[in-house]
């Protein structure tokens, strides 16, 4: 008899000991979820440059030479070497989903081989892709801390920005180029 109550004692015991954890991982998962919805994480109106505000030098001296003339507006693509989802975007965009006729330019972070490899699927859809240093300098330039992240730009404004979850939204950042935006001095 002694026996069978030990042996019940320790399944409750078991019991309660999976319960706690059960509860505490609960508990724990509640507190994440509200850290998360407290804090703003990723949006659009923080991330990457200001609507409207002009290009700094850099980025305009690199467009000069990748524009056909200055009236030209460019897709700048924001992409990481180590993101999958970009390279998804990559391998699926065709230029025909654009609208019209505009230079699309892959901006590649990260450096090695990876980077290059990602940079030659790139150069293969786009019309230039750029990889390493200068791609990283670009993205901190403009203030872009996640990819794919598409920026629509003039010669020297910021004229459309949307975070990239697929080609859709590469061609619907191509159809902005026709909306009038408010500059910024």
């Amino acid at each position: 008899m002694t026996l069978a109550i030990s042996v019940l004692c320790a399944a409750w015991l078991s019991v309660l000991t999976v319960t706690l954890v059960a509860a505490v991982r609960q508990i724990s998962a509640l507190q994440l979820a509200i850290q998360q919805r407290d804090s703003r994480g990723f949006n659009v109106d923080d991330d990457g440059p200001v609507l409207g505000s002009h290009l700094p030098d850099f980025v305009r001296e690199l467009l000069v030479t990748k524009l056909p003339d200055e009236s030209a507006v460019a897709i700048l693509l924001i992409m990481s070497s180590t993101c999958g989802q970009c390279r998804e975007v990559i391998e699926a965009f065709d230029r025909l989903v654009l609208p019209r006729r505009q230079t699309t330019i892959a901006l590649i972070a990260g450096d090695g081989d990876l980077a290059a490899e990602i940079a030659d699927l790139a150069a293969t859809k786009f019309d230039h892709a750029i990889y390493g240093g200068t791609a990283q300098d670009f993205a901190s330039l403009l203030h872009v801390s996640s990819s794919p992240f598409g920026i629509l730009v003039s010669a020297d404004t910021v004229l459309a920005k949307s975070y990239i979850r697929g080609v859709g939204d590469i061609s619907n950042l191509g159809t902005l180029s026709n909306q009038p935006v408010e500059l910024i001095s």
